[in-house]
């Protein structure tokens, strides 16, 4: 027997509320509580709503709205404006006569093209900008060193030489420090900017894993593949540092 602790982890809720779900829209996919069930007819009343009850739903991809025909969803994609449409627009409306494919291939492809870019960020990129975050890492702290020794040398040398000569060193500190600031600042951005791309793409292939399994349309669709922008970067950041000898 379940105890109400595990009960209540497997109670699905309305998506409009905090109830437990008794009905659920096959058209919308939307779980409903009986309460909500009007609510979410009135909400979109132009459209047709298969509600059934929840252990009778049917998970299918959802159809989005026809902007141009109330009442109508978009069951083709228009090839030429690369955008859903439904039959009355591509029969009597703006796209009549454009070329059109099902919304399903539409959707599958678009899939396809974010398992492939997902495959990709997770098996090169990824690991590629990982090896150029511990590469730059390194680079930094062989950068403060050498900077390091420069100043130590350049205190060690002032020493050798006689006071007619401080001014000319003073110069040297002054350079120095302004070259320990642009090369390290320079790096600094770049590693920064290579950790925040890092950041930046493991989040997108927690969104495109969701997008996997999406049967909404509408969100699919939106997908912008940044692929291009992640291949094109500068893999190094080479520095010519100053010496003394």
């Amino acid at each position: 027997m379940a105890t109400s602790t595990s009960w209540a982890q497997d109670v699905i809720t309305c998506d409009l509320c905090d109830k437990a779900a008794q009905q659920f829209c096959n058209s919308c996919q939307v779980s409903l509580c009986d309460t909500c069930v009007k609510k979410h007819r009135d909400e979109f009343k132009s459209l047709p709503h298969d509600i059934v009850p929840f252990l009778d739903r049917k998970i299918q991809v959802v159809f989005p709205e026809c902007q141009e025909h109330p009442g109508q969803r978009c069951e083709v994609n228009c090839k030429k404006c690369n955008k859903p449409v439904c039959i009355k627009c591509i029969g009597l409306g703006p796209h009549k006569g454009h070329d059109v494919e099902e919304l399903t291939e539409t959707h599958e492809n678009k899939i396809r093209k974010i398992k492939s870019d997902t495959e990709e960020i997770q098996a090169k990129l990824i690991p590629k900008y990982q090896k150029e975050d511990v590469e730059i890492g390194n680079k930094i702290s062989k950068t403060k060193s050498k900077l390091d020794d420069l100043g130590k040398e350049s205190k060690k040398l002032r020493k050798l030489w006689h006071q007619e000569v401080d001014k000319i060193f003073d110069k040297i500190d002054s350079l120095s420090q302004s070259l320990t600031e642009k090369n390290l600042n320079a790096l600094q951005e770049y590693h920064n900017k290579i950790r925040d791309l890092i950041s930046e793409m493991n989040t997108i292939v927690k969104q495109n894993e969701k997008l996997f399994t999406s049967n909404k349309l509408s969100e699919v669709n939106k997908y912008q593949s940044k692929l291009n922008e992640y291949q094109d970067f500068s893999e190094h950041m080479d520095l010519e540092l100053p010496s003394l000898s």
